[in-house]
């Protein structure tokens, strides 16, 4: 599962990082060694930075709801719905509607 934290912006390097202390980072569940620096991203950073983007919805429950149109709106509405963009990919066990 994923975390969203809104209104707040990708941190510059773990020393502005909130999901840091004074031991470790809480986002990779590494502690820090000595030569740790700080000033930076670490290459195992997790966090993302969502791009602007609209209304996210469930793509595979909206085409399921298609399969009642007529075969030819069908087509052109999965269709449609398979060319937009993915915002937020899925993760494992959500694809196809799974939960």
């Amino acid at each position: 599962m994923s975390i969203l934290i809104p209104n707040r912006n990708l941190p510059n390097n773990c020393y502005e990082c909130p999901m840091r202390d004074h031991v470790g980072c809480w986002a990779t569940l590494r502690m820090f060694s000595q030569t740790t620096n700080l000033a930076v991203r670490q290459s195992d950073c997790p966090l993302i930075e969502l791009p602007k983007h609209g209304r996210l919805i469930d793509a595979d429950k909206l085409i399921q709801r298609c399969r009642d149109y007529p075969y030819g709106y069908r087509g052109m509405i999965e269709c449609t719905i398979y060319n937009m963009p993915t915002i937020i990919e899925a993760e494992k066990g959500e694809e196809n509607g799974e939960a």
